[in-house]
């Protein structure tokens, strides 16, 4: 083993995080952070990876560390991700008139 090897911080665990949305009423969101509903997955942040699948019948917003500008829209019965871009907390939004049930709403994280 040489000395660069030694230096060398090893790479980070992989990380992949299931969460299953609860129901949605319309216009509520469901906050998912880093203080509360994700500190046990903190030492994995940032998160770089997030798929949503949509099997509801309404629209669903997912946002990204509370930034207008970092949004996904996940039409019904749609599968919108995004990847290499780091996030430390997310919020799901019911933008349709009607509510959602439990489950129908997934969110995968993941950091490779």
């Amino acid at each position: 083993m040489d000395l660069l090897n030694l230096l060398r911080k090893p790479p980070p665990p992989p990380f992949f995080q299931i969460f299953y949305v609860p129901a949605l009423a319309a216009g509520a969101t469901k906050d998912y952070d880093a203080e509360n509903t994700l500190r046990a997955y903190r030492k994995f942040a940032p998160f770089v990876n997030a798929q949503v699948i949509n099997t509801s019948s309404v629209n669903i917003e997912v946002s990204f560390d509370y930034n207008a500008n970092r949004k996904i829209f996940s039409a019904a019965g749609g599968a919108p991700g995004t990847h290499n871009q780091p996030f430390w907390s997310f919020q799901v939004k019911n933008i349709g008139s009607n509510p959602t049930q439990d489950n129908q709403v997934i969110i995968w994280i993941e950091k490779l």
